[in-house]
């Protein structure tokens, strides 16, 4: 069983809907993928979360009474000032309780929100790891090797369907070494490479309609800087130091 196989069937898998045969089959891959049982663990967190959060309100048990007894101890005559407290207090408690309901639902789905935003963000940065650590151990850095920006962006063409900003920081002491093709959120994506002096420093761009400010994060001994602007996402990763990672990314993000 393939990772694109099993993420759709783990909802289900949870939900006890698939059979037995099928079962097995997932629990074999889960066994030796580590991406699947992370999604899988953060699926069944998230079922636990809905489940155990209390969404629904009811209305408190002495409400009933309380109204039936305030009805009945109301004065045959009342004032108008009487009258008009009276039906104010009336439509304002439930809907005190209701706002204060409505309130606290949304605070909880905003916060299941965030952590699933995070869960995914984490298991992408586990993919651009994978991707970086294989094209140093592969011997396959680069499709095309070259420190020529214009050489790097032309090859890019008819290869995918949008096209990468490539600039060289040569003279800042970040050459360009190349590009390659790559794929990582179940699409093709752009990999430029540089270099400082030892350290290898993948850069992986794609499509994306968002915008964020970077987001630095460490995975398995590797730097990441992962942000998104100008119609494109981008994903930094090198064992380089934080600080002068941050120096290619200021750059990239304004490469003029």
């Amino acid at each position: 069983m393939q990772c694109q196989e099993s993420s759709r069937i783990l909802e289900a898998y949870l939900d006890g809907e698939i059979d037995q045969m099928r079962g097995v089959e997932l629990e074999d891959h889960l066994a030796v993928c580590a991406d699947c049982r992370q999604s899988l663990e953060g699926q069944r967190a998230l079922k636990g979360l809905l489940h155990n959060a209390g969404l629904r309100f009811s209305a408190p048990a002495g409400l009933k009474d309380e109204i039936l007894g305030s009805l009945r101890s109301a004065p045959v005559k009342a004032t108008e000032e009487d009258k008009t407290t009276s039906r104010w207090r009336w439509i304002a408690l439930p809907a005190v309780r209701w706002a204060a309901a409505v309130v606290l639902f949304i605070a909880l789905a905003g916060g299941l929100m965030f952590w699933s935003r995070g869960q995914a963000e984490q298991k992408l940065a586990a993919q651009v790891v994978d991707n970086h650590v294989r094209s140093l151990l592969a011997g396959h850095l680069a499709d095309v090797a070259s420190s020529d920006q214009h050489t790097v962006k032309p090859w890019f063409a008819g290869k995918i369907s949008f096209s990468p900003s490539v600039a060289d920081f040569t003279a800042k002491g970040f050459p360009l070494t190349g590009g390659r093709l790559d794929y990582m959120d179940n699409q093709t994506v752009a990999a430029l490479i540089y270099q400082r002096r030892a350290h290898i420093i993948n850069v992986f761009i794609y499509p994306d309609a968002g915008r964020s400010s970077p987001v630095i994060m460490q995975q398995r001994g590797f730097n990441l800087i992962h942000w998104a602007g100008g119609g494109m996402e981008y994903w930094v990763v090198s064992d380089l130091n934080v600080s002068e990672l941050q120096e290619l990314v200021a750059m990239l993000r304004s490469p003029g």
